[in-house]
């Protein structure tokens, strides 16, 4: 089922599809190795996307190239960025770490490298992952580097979803 990342932030999708075989939601970790492409915060909506690039990632790979956590009813948002993009480098950042996590407010997701992190808080989070078209394989090379990442605007083949708390979505 082929879905405009953009609609899944926008609106709050219970789709039929498998659990991703290695679930951030669940698994500590899961997304380290990705690139953090960017986050889209939808105020009117109360939802907060966070997308990320999986090819770098070898565990992540039969989940597809493109995942996205989304989290609803968001109470906070957090962001430590203390170390400054040189000038002409992507605005991208390697996971190290991430995590879900229960806590007194709701759901934490917290993603992280060296002193970078960002933290939100909200009620429901849930999270895409599969493929979107012509973005070729991961690489080195930074030539045409926009073009060759997923995008909010891009469509994606989503293979699995999962949803915390629970399956509710």
């Amino acid at each position: 089922m082929r879905v405009p990342i953009l609609d899944l932030v926008y609106t709050d999708v219970q789709l039929d599809v498998r659990q991703p075989y290695t679930d951030p939601l669940r698994r500590f970790n899961a997304l380290a190795g990705t690139l953090f492409l960017g986050m889209l915060h939808a105020v009117p909506f109360g939802a907060l996307g966070l997308l990320f690039d999986l090819r770098p990632a070898l565990e992540l790979r039969n989940d597809g190239n493109t995942g996205l956590i989304v989290a609803h009813d968001v109470t906070s948002i957090r962001l430590a960025d203390r170390q400054p993009a040189s000038h002409g480098a992507p605005e991208t950042m390697h996971v190290g770490s991430s995590r879900v996590e229960i806590v007194p407010d709701g759901l934490r997701v917290r993603i992280s490298e060296k002193s970078n992190h960002c933290d939100v808080i909200a009620q429901r989070v849930a999270f895409y992952c599969g493929f979107v078209d012509n973005i070729g394989v991961a690489g080195g090379n930074l030539h045409g580097y926009r073009s060759s990442m997923p995008g909010w605007t891009s469509d994606l083949g989503v293979l699995a979803a999962s949803f915390a708390p629970g399956e509710s979505g």
